[in-house]
């Protein structure tokens, strides 16, 4: 018998749910707390495929070491069989005086007492909330006790909604961070080289001028505008896995690289544990990874290029292994290829990796590196058929989730209030169209705009810049001078660290 009071176990339940700490920090003192209250051995909050018959432990709150179940299982072997078909808790508090000793769950394991509930998410079981012991209780479960278990199971659905939509929102910030990062280093660097050699053609009106040196600078802001595009497809749009034959797939793609790099030597080899079937379920952003680590390989290695291209399928997993003879990746880039981190040194070279991250994240799957003196090696695993991602926080998660993104960027549009967002160098990058009448010019006209031109002549605008950056905000009024040459004072209030992906 438990010897917590109804009210007592369910203030006791939000209070752990409310507290600050970690989805699986909570689930498991969650569980912890209805285990004591059921009085039984175990908790598990399993996540169950029913396509592949699969239970698996996600979070697990055990009285001893060793816990009453393995963290995976035959799911025909678990009364959670029973209790993911139902839309009513299982319960069973004493598998001998309830006959229930020939169910494999009991045969399996030894279960003689059980309670279990399904969790759903988005509409859909996404597994079970269950309590187990292997010791029969002397009476069955009360009404309060499955009230109590169905509470907890609630709870910790909304857990799991909220988790994802916190994981699915980190995940396009980070992404729209890195656009911004790529975009504002490369495009102004290289359309400042463009700039200044077309400068020096129309001053020298020379035709020895660098023409080609622009041409290689326009196709190289043409190939970071085309990469940061897909990775915002890659964001924007899920599409569904659909079978692809993988050995056609390689075949197709090296002849594509093959035509860029004439003198690489590629090898391509497909092996599968199914009797040569080489199909895999996939979607078709992966091909444009595969094709950037092919190509990657033959730019960057010795001369002539010599590549391999490995997949091998088993029963669960597509495993891809391209291998070059070049002198390796920094430890930026590869940093880049296995967690998708974001820094300062992620520009126009990191940017197909972090495709390459974010389109194997967006598969479920994994990116594993080796670098040595004589070869680099990276190897991408992911899942062969579409499943369900196990992990409540999967960056893979598809509910659908509110974009808070575009509503900073409609309330940006639609303020009454001026806006700008200044960079660091002081000159504006972006404006509302309110900001734009203030001063007498379109958004267009605004952008590259420096401060110093917007305040008047006579004003310090350094003075005025620096106590800003030290405060981090401020309020204040300002003389400024219009477009058409008026003078006018406005009040403003300003504020640090705003990015602008967090507008865009």
């Amino acid at each position: 018998m438990n010897t917590y009071s109804k009210k007592d176990v369910r203030q006791a339940l939000y209070r752990v749910l409310e507290c600050d700490g970690s989805f699986e920090e909570k689930t498991r003192e969650a569980l912890e707390l209805g285990k004591t209250y059921l009085n039984v051995d175990d908790a598990y909050l399993a996540y169950i495929d029913t396509d592949s018959k699969t239970w698996e432990s996600v979070v697990c709150a055990s009285s001893t070491a060793e816990r009453v179940l393995p963290a995976a299982l035959n799911l025909e072997t678990t009364y959670c069989r029973r209790t993911i078909e139902r839309e009513s808790p299982v319960t069973i508090h004493d598998a001998q005086s309830q006959n229930a000793t020939d169910d494999p769950a009991y045969q399996a394991h030894g279960i003689a007492c059980y309670h279990g509930t399904t969790l759903v998410v988005g509409d859909e079981p996404y597994g079970t909330v269950s309590f187990v012991a292997t010791e029969p209780r002397s009476e069955a479960f009360s009404d309060e006790e499955t009230m109590f278990v169905e509470l907890l199971t609630h709870l910790l659905e909304r857990e799991i909604r909220r988790h994802r939509q916190e994981a699915e929102i980190t995940r396009q910030q980070n992404i729209r961070t890195v656009l911004n990062r790529v975009l504002r280093h490369n495009l102004r660097n290289s359309i400042s080289v463009i700039r200044g050699q077309i400068q020096q053609f129309v001053d020298e009106r020379e035709t020895d001028a660098d023409v080609e040196g622009i041409l290689e600078r326009i196709d190289d802001i043409h190939e970071v505008a085309k990469q940061a595009r897909e990775l915002d497809e890659v964001v924007d749009k899920r599409f569904e896995r659909r079978e692809m034959d993988i050995a056609e797939l390689l075949e197709r793609l090296v002849t594509k690289t093959e035509q860029s790099y004439p003198s690489a030597s590629i090898a391509v080899s497909v092996r599968s544990d199914d009797d040569n079937e080489t199909t895999a379920a996939i979607r078709p952003s992966f091909e444009r990874a595969l094709q950037e680590l092919i190509d990657n390989a033959a730019k960057h290695s010795d001369d002539p290029p010599t590549v391999s291209v490995t997949a091998t399928l088993s029963s669960e997993t597509l495993d891809i292994r391209v291998i070059d003879d070049g002198p390796g990746l920094p430890d930026s880039e590869v940093n880049v290829l296995e967690t998708g981190e974001e820094t300062p040194l992620i520009h126009g070279s990191g940017l197909g990796l972090w495709l390459v991250h974010l389109i194997v994240a967006d598969h479920d799957g994994m990116i594993e590196t080796s670098v040595t003196a004589d070869e680099t090696m990276i190897t991408i695993t992911v899942p062969r058929s579409e499943a369900t991602p196990r992990s409540a926080g999967s960056e893979g998660m598809t509910e659908t989730v509110e974009q808070p993104l575009d509503r900073y960027r409609a309330a940006f549009e639609r303020a009454f209030d001026a806006i700008l967002l200044v960079n660091d160098d002081r000159r504006i990058i972006d404006a509302n169209e309110t900001a734009g009448q203030l001063y007498g010019a379109s958004q267009q006209q605004l952008l590259g705009r420096s401060l110093e031109e917007i305040f008047t002549e006579e004003y310090d605008s350094e003075l005025e810049w620096q106590d800003f950056k030290t405060a981090g905000e401020r309020q204040n009024t300002v003389p400024i001078t219009t477009l058409d040459g008026e003078n006018r004072y406005i009040e403003y209030a300003a504020t640090t660290d705003i990015t602008p992906a967090s507008i865009s």
